[in-house]
């Protein structure tokens, strides 16, 4: 899915999310602009981006074939299952 695409996703649900008691109360039309309003500066400017990116999970990454580990250096997983990078010991 296309970075796009997945903030187009996350602005409907942080609008639903935000507007949700107001529906019955406020005029649908009326509910309508804001959505369109926040959502457009949400998309579109600088400042909405990075509230976007704040807001967007992390990446997951399953799997890489593509990386290399440095020399001198293994790959490890702790207790909690987080994969890092253990250093090799300096004599």
């Amino acid at each position: 899915m296309r970075e796009i695409e997945q903030d187009d996703m996350l602005i409907e649900d942080l609008l639903d999310e935000a507007l949700e008691g107001y529906e019955g109360v406020v005029p649908a039309e009326i509910i309508t602009a804001i959505r369109a309003q926040i959502g457009d500066t949400l998309a579109a400017t600088e400042a909405g981006k990075r509230l976007l990116r704040q807001v967007r999970p992390d990446p997951v990454v399953a799997r890489s074939a593509d990386l290399e580990l440095p020399a001198g250096t293994t790959a490890r997983t702790d207790s909690a299952g987080v994969a890092g990078i253990q250093r090799g010991k300096k004599s």
